[in-house]
This record gives structure tokens, C-alpha cells and sequence, in this order.
């Protein structure tokens, strides 16, 4: 299978037999939601700081947060984790984890700090990946950041049509 969409890749996660998975930036939980309804997960944790440092002109950061929280109050597989992405994977044992997804800051430190952070979580042959494989500008390096840190011959990217591509690396 190769993926052509973000559900199309959450379906090979599910095919790739993931069972237990992190969102790192998980905003309002649309992805979270894609990733539930098409991989027969046993936990999804969800990792996010909503936070107005990260979003200053957002005034109603906590209102989405709690937004997050209803919508997943009554599913079991989920956890959901109010906090920076680096202090959450101090959390986490080593192996722990079929998969990683990225999608919180995008600067090229930050991207580089949460491969770093939680790559040693991922299970071998399982998958570190990221949204947003794209360089916009100087505070969205995404791509220079997982190209640096893997090498082009790693990465995997999924071209998704009307958003920017999803990115995977097998460990």
C-alpha cells in the first residue's frame, strides 16, 4: 500500500500492526480523530502544551484544550497529556511506542529537539513521522530539520493533495 492522504497513511499504520501510538501537536484533535477511527489502536496518547506561548493571538487556546478533552472524554484508547513535547517524552519508556507523529513546533530546533526526544521511544521497525514537510520561512524548517537528522535516503514523504506532505522514517 502506498498512502496517497493523511487516512490512507493512518490505515498502513494499522497494516504496519501499530497498536500504540503518540500525536505530538495535537491542536483541535482532527488528526487524532483520523488516526482512531482507521488504526485498531490499544492507546493513543495525545501531547500538546496549548499553550498561548506557542499561540499568542489565539485567546481561546484553553477552550480548545477543553474542546479536546470532551471530544475524547469517553475513549478509553486515549490519553491526552497538557504539556511541552521534550518533558512528555521523559515520560516514556524506551521502545515504548508503534509510532511517533510530529506536528507541534516547526521550527528547525524545535523538530530537531522532538526527533531527539522521542525517537528512543519508538519501538524498533516501528515509525517516527511528522505533517508539514516543507520549509516556509525562517520559523517553519521541517524539512531541513528531518533531512538533516535522517538523510534524504530514510525519509519517506507523502505528497497530500490541498496540504503539505506527511513525512516517515522506519527505525
Amino acid at each position: 500500500m502506498k498512502p496517497k492522504t493523511r487516512e490512507d497513511f493512518a490505515k498502513f499504520l494499522d497494516i504496519w500492526g501499530c497498536k500504540y501510538g503518540v500525536e505530538v501537536g495535537v491542536h483541535k484533535g482532527d488528526h487524532a480523530q483520523t488516526l482512531l477511527d482507521n488504526i485498531e489502536l490499544k492507546k493513543l496518547y495525545l501531547v500538546d502544551c496549548w499553550s498561548r506561548e506557542v499561540w499568542p493571538r489565539n485567546r481561546n487556546v484553553n477552550k480548545i484544550y477543553d474542546v479536546v478533552c470532551m471530544r475524547f472524554k469517553d475513549d478509553e484508547r486515549v490519553s491526552i497529556k497538557k504539556t511541552w513535547s521534550t518533558l512528555a517524552a521523559e515520560e516514556y519508556d524506551n521502545d515504548c511506542c508503534d509510532f511517533v507523529y510530529l506536528d507541534a513546533c516547526h521550527t528547525f530546533e524545535c523538530v530537531m529537539s522532538d526527533i531527539l526526544s522521542w525517537l528512543r521511544c519508538v519501538r524498533k521497525g516501528g515509525i517516527i513521522c511528522g505533517h508539514d514537510f516543507c520549509n516556509k520561512g525562517k520559523n517553519y524548517r521541517v524539512e531541513e530539520a528531518v533531512r538533516t537528522f535522517f538523510g534524504a535516503e530514510r525519509i519517506h514523504v507523502i505528497p497530500v493533495a490541498g496540504e503539505d506532505p506527511t513525512w516517515w522514517v522506519i527505525k
